[in-house]
Order: C-alpha cells, then sequence, then structure tokens
C-alpha cells in the first residue's frame, strides 16, 4: 500500500506541476492570438468550400469568449485547435508550442477504429495481463466510446471526415502527463472489464510483434522473380533519399512489375515525386495538379461594395451601376488560375514501363496524393489499391503564436488537371481495401497480398 500511495502522490505533484506551468499566457496573448488565426484565415485560405455554411466571422466572436476563459495554456491551445478544426483541412493546423508538446504522452495501448467499433491492436508490457489483445473499448471516463470520440477527441483534428476519424481513433488516448483515464472493454471472450490507463510517460515496448517494415525511407525488395516491392516513406528532399533512389533503379531495371508503397508517406515536396513519374513514362511531358489561389486587391473590393446592393444598404447609400463588374472582389470569389503545371521529362535514362500497383492508406498525404495525381496527368496505366488517401494538400503560409507555437494555413487549392476535387475527399483507389481487425491481430498485409496476386494475373 505504502508504494502505491508513493505513486499516487507522484502523479499527483506531476500533475500539479505541469499546472503550475501552463499559465503562462495572458489575456492580451490569447486574444491576439485567436485573432491573428481568424485574420489569416479570412485573407489567405482557400478551402472554404469544404465547410459550407460556416459563418467564420460569426464563430470568431463565440470564440472570444472561449479562449478568455480557458482554464491553462493547454487549454487554450485546444480552443485554437477546435476552432480551427471547423476549416476541414489538412494543411490548416494550431501546433502546440513546445512545453505542451513535451508533456503530452500516448500510452501503450495501440488503437484503431473498425467501422463504428474501437479496438485494441498492441499494448505494452505495463497491460500485458490487464487488456487481451483485440479488445474492444465500450466507454472511456464512463462515456460511451464514439461519444466520447465526437465530444473530446473528433472537434481537435483538422481534416477531412475520414482522415479525422481515423486519426482520432489512433490518437484517442493521448493525454497530459500525470492524468489517467478509465476504460471499459469487452474481451475478445465478451468479459467487461475495467483498465485504469496512467498518463505517465513512461517508455515501453509493444508486448505483440507488427508487421516487419523497413525504417528506411526508401527500401526496395524483390517479392517473387519477377515483381519488385518499393516502399517510399517520405517525399521530402534530401541527399540521402537522392542517393538511396540511385542505389535502387539498377534492381528497379531487375523486375517486370512493381508495387510502389506509400501508405506511410505522408508528402514533402511535389517536386521529388515528380522526379520519380519521369522514370515511369516515356511521355516527354506530364502535368501535375492544377493549382489555384485566392486573389485579392483592396481597391477592387472597395468597388465591388458600391456596386453591389445588399453591401450598399448597410451603409446608407445607393449602389453604383458600372462598379457591378467588382462585386466578387467584394465577396472573396475572384481566384488566380496558375499555368498549367507542364513538368518536363528530361531523365534520358530508360523507362519503367512495365505493370504498376501503388498502395495507398488514409496516411498517404500531401505530396505523396501529389504524385498520384502527377500519374494521372502522364496517363500512366497505374493500378490503385488500399485505402483512399488522406485527401489533403496545397502551400501552407505559416505564423507565430502565443509562446512558442505556431498555426499554417492553407494558400494554395489543387484539383486534378481537368478540375476533379481529391482535397477534402482524397484520391479512391481503383481496388479499395481496409484492414478488418482480423488482419491486425494475426498480422496479415491484405493490402500488399491482393497487389501481388493482382499482378500475377496481369
Amino acid at each position: 500500500m505504502k508504494g502505491i500511495a508513493i505513486g499516487f502522490l507522484m502523479l499527483f505533484l506531476s500533475t500539479f506541476g505541469i499546472a503550475q506551468n501552463f499559465k503562462k499566457i495572458n489575456t492580451e496573448e490569447r486574444i491576439y492570438g485567436l485573432s491573428k488565426f481568424w485574420q489569416e484565415v479570412n485573407y489567405n485560405f482557400v478551402y472554404f468550400e469544404n465547410s459550407p455554411g460556416l459563418d467564420f466571422d460569426a464563430l470568431y466572436k463565440l470564440y472570444l469568449t472561449k479562449v478568455i476563459n480557458a482554464k491553462n495554456d493547454y487549454e487554450y491551445y485546444r480552443v485554437l485547435k477546435q476552432f480551427c478544426a471547423y476549416l476541414k483541412d489538412g494543411h490548416t493546423n494550431v501546433m502546440y508550442p513546445k512545453y505542451i508538446n513535451d508533456a503530452l504522452y500516448y500510452p501503450r495501448i495501440k488503437t484503431e477504429r473498425f467501422g463504428d467499433k474501437i479496438y485494441i491492436i498492441n499494448i505494452g508490457k505495463s497491460y500485458e495481463n490487464k487488456i487481451p489483445k483485440g479488445s474492444e473499448i465500450i466507454k472511456v471516463n464512463g462515456i460511451n466510446v464514439l461519444e466520447y470520440l465526437n465530444s473530446e477527441v473528433y472537434p481537435y483534428i483538422s481534416g477531412p471526415q475520414h482522415t479525422v476519424k481515423n486519426q482520432g481513433a489512433k490518437k484517442m488516448l493521448i493525454g497530459l502527463t500525470g492524468s489517467k483515464l478509465l476504460l471499459e472493454i469487452k474481451t475478445p471472450g465478451g468479459k467487461k472489464q475495467k483498465v485504469k490507463v496512467l498518463i505517465n510517460g513512461k517508455h515501453e515496448s509493444w508486448i505483440y510483434p507488427e508487421i516487419k517494415k523497413s525504417e528506411e525511407i526508401m527500401s526496395f525488395k524483390n517479392l517473387t522473380n519477377e515483381i519488385g516491392y518499393l516502399e517510399i516513406k517520405t517525399f521530402e528532399y534530401s541527399p540521402k533519399l537522392e542517393q538511396k533512389f540511385k542505389e535502387i533503379l539498377p534492381k528497379l531495371y531487375g523486375v517486370k512489375k512493381l508495387i510502389i508503397d506509400i501508405r506511410r508517406n505522408g508528402g514533402g515536396s511535389s517536386a521529388v515525386g515528380n522526379e520519380l513519374v519521369k522514370y515511369l513514362t516515356d511521355k516527354p511531358y506530364f502535368y501535375g495538379g492544377q493549382g489555384s489561389t485566392r486573389k485579392h486587391l483592396a481597391s477592387y473590393k472597395a468597388w465591388g461594395q458600391f456596386g453591389d446592393s445588399t453591401a450598399t444598404k448597410k451603409i446608407g447609400i445607393k449602389p453604383i451601376a458600372h462598379f457591378k463588374k467588382y462585386i466578387d472582389y467584394y465577396y472573396n470569389r475572384v481566384w488566380e488560375m496558375e499555368p498549367k503545371n507542364k513538368i518536363i521529362n528530361d531523365v534520358k535514362a530508360p523507362k519503367l514501363l512495365y505493370p504498376l500497383v501503388v498502395l495507398t492508406s488514409n496516411s498517404t498525404a500531401s505530396a505523396a496524393e501529389d504524385f498520384l495525381i502527377s500519374l494521372d496527368g502522364a496517363d500512366r496505366n497505374v493500378t490503385i489499391i488500399g485505402q483512399k488517401t488522406y485527401g489533403s494538400t496545397g502551400q501552407p503560409l505559416f505564423f507565430e503564436l502565443p509562446k512558442g507555437g505556431y498555426f499554417r494555413v492553407c494558400t494554395r487549392k489543387t484539383t486534378y488537371l481537368d478540375g476533379r476535387k481529391y482535397v477534402g475527399v482524397g484520391v479512391v483507389p481503383n481496388i479499395e481495401i481496409t484492414p478488418s481487425l482480423s488482419d491486425f491481430i494475426n498480422n496479415k498485409d491484405v493490402v500488399l497480398e491482393k497487389a501481388i496476386n493482382y499482378l500475377k494475373q496481369n
């Protein structure tokens, strides 16, 4: 009992210390941070279309009170994240300062969402005799798990709905070191039991082995005599990635069919993906996504106000007919379209024109999605297998927030060359497969298996 008492005392002191350290941001800074975000989104953001019916100004007024009343810095940033999440964009986010990030901990309980249920697919050693693998989470702190997700997790994640559900299920147990959660679970045998989860900052290995994946940023292996497997975990430009590709390229010439796995690729630079596309097509040029951005001209906006009867009525003057042509500027509906993103194929080496499969997941994002769009723009015959992608790309603009936090705003709208939308919805695979609970439990990579079988038959 003495050891338990000391343990809980240390936990209390840890929580108390964090709470004391989390009162650095004064009221003026809180209001400024929210106002800065609201201002830059109003001026620069390109995806309001993904939040139809959103009155962002009215929401700002509501959140002024929320940021003022937040009980500490952590809750203040949570309020900012919630405000941001209404925009439903994965490239428009609020990020914690380092001192808050350092206090957050992900307990060694790995969770996944399958349909409308949340299951535990791996655990750390401290939970070995408490949580059987494959247990379903029924409640969190006495609240039905879906209600808990809808109130405490999803509202703080910015992105398309399918992405929010995917991320939220994985991150639902993250909390401040020193806090705790009470889970009610149902074991695979149907037994219900309660488990205390201490957010204690303890690092431990996973109990159950998982599908072995290379930790290299790019790796290659032969799956059969004909089929090669290339995994690319990032499109961030680096000399290391470029050198790795040069090492692997001769092996790519030695296979007759190829699987490219970008399921864990969160993006980077679209230019890096385009360099790979140059090896995958014999066309002299191809097209990337079509970009556009909002166009703001202050005097045109003023003229547009004078041309709009609704706007002039509010300020007590009559509309002026010859200013009507500027009304779209007043309502921020004018776009600057970029020239077509024509990419010259300057690679002289032999091209890899054999059958190609690309594996995707909900975590395939940003420049990794742009890579798929460029393959489409190259008219490359490719079969995409897996889950629909994250559904977010663009050019973010970064701004500081109080005490070392920051936010970013997506300033570039991107579509397929022909205008088809993928931001907010994701790139939909030709063959859509979502791994099941059984696949996770049995360490079975059904997406890769499907790709191998597909290539054997085609």
